[in-house]
């Protein structure tokens, strides 16, 4: 890193990954330990997956960047270690951060294993960072049989997939995954799918988010394979299908609208009672409307293809049971009672009408 940087002097905006053992990276720590770097680098993103120990990162910073306004920092390790620890010391980040006197934005996103999920958010009621108007938010959640916390702040930094796909880190990941389903029939773990989906939905479309993107189809094409009633895995398969906004062809198109509608199917049969608690209605009238909204814009790409327009009509009965359930529980006046279930129901409706419109004159 630091000879990387001798080569750069004048480079304002930076992007790197850290990869390297402690071993190198202390040897490259020596060699300029006494010489401080002079960069011009504005904005910085640092990424690692390394465990490399806090102190060292301390003393890259505070040998560089001297003139930083933007800082974007991710970290994750699974080893268990005090150095990993070190990373959620808000101190020492406060101490850390203070130098950069023209600092103006501050990113992170911290992910280490840890041995209870009771942890305080220290970040939280520091000063230096309330001062800042710089809000963090922890999770805990569990990867490959570790408990995780993750500290990030808010909102969640967003990460370039070349950076993070560099090195392999998605791919081990989706690896991790095919191993714990090895070693656990139907394994699910919807934090790591949520993100890898998210993930693939915020970066542009090039060879790596190819690579990453048909790994990620074999991945949710085993898992449903396996689990195959649960909502929400079936939803993000769908998702994830939709970003594949260059194929058009009807198959894909009914893959996407099929997932959605088992999950649509799954959320109004694994509960017999769905219409009796609220929040099960909206979960079911947000989905219904997605699965409506979908149908319609692919249906007026493909309204001459009968098995396509037989999905439909699969789709507008199943969309139609739902209005009538709701109805047949509920009278107009208890209906209205909550504002936006109200206009989902409406929304729903509208887009059943156009739907069953469609239909008739194809």
């Amino acid at each position: 890193m630091y000879r990387l940087l001798n080569y750069i002097p004048n480079v304002q905006y930076l992007s790197v990954r850290l990869h390297t053992d402690l071993q190198n990276f202390s040897k490259d720590s020596s060699i300029i330990s006494s010489h401080s770097i002079n960069s011009n680098i504005r904005s910085l993103e640092i990424s690692t997956i390394n465990n490399i120990p806090f102190n060292q990162i301390e003393d890259l910073f505070k040998k560089t960047f001297k003139h930083l306004e933007i800082l974007k920092f991710f970290f994750k390790t699974d080893a268990l270690s005090q150095s990993c620890l070190d990373y959620i010391d808000d101190k020492r980040w406060e101490h850390l951060l203070q130098r950069f006197l023209s600092l103006k934005d501050f990113h992170c996103c911290i992910e280490i294993p840890i041995q209870s999920q009771i942890i305080s958010n220290s970040f939280e009621q520091n000063q230096f960072f309330r001062k800042h108007h710089w809000k963090f938010s922890f999770q805990a959640y569990s990867y490959s049989f570790n408990t995780m916390l993750r500290i990030h702040t808010d909102p969640y930094p967003k990460r370039r997939l070349d950076i993070i796909a560099d090195c392999g880190e998605i791919e081990d990941v989706i690896q991790a995954y095919h191993r714990l389903i090895d070693l656990k029939t139907k394994y699910v773990d919807k934090d790591v799918l949520q993100r890898l989906v998210h993930l693939l939905s915020e970066n542009n479309h090039n060879e790596i988010w190819t690579k990453i993107y048909q790994k990620s189809l074999e991945l949710f094409g085993r898992l449903t394979s396996q689990v195959t009633n649960d909502t929400d895995i079936w939803e993000l398969y769908s998702d994830l299908c939709q970003l594949k906004k260059d194929d058009t062809s009807i198959d894909w198109h009914m893959k996407i609208l099929q997932q959605l509608q088992r999950a649509h199917r799954c959320a109004v049969s694994q509960t017999s009672s769905w219409e009796s608690e609220i929040n099960t209605i909206k979960s079911v009238l947000k989905l219904s409307n997605k699965l409506a909204t979908n149908t319609i814009e692919k249906l007026g790409e493909h309204s001459e293809n009968e098995n396509f327009k037989q999905l439909c009509h699969s789709i507008r009965l199943a969309l139609n049971s739902v209005v009538t359930r709701l109805k047949q529980k509920y009278d107009s006046s208890l209906m209205t009672t909550d504002e936006n279930m109200s206009d989902d129901i409406q929304q729903l409706e509208k887009s059943l009408s156009q739907l069953t419109d469609m239909l008739r004159k194809n």
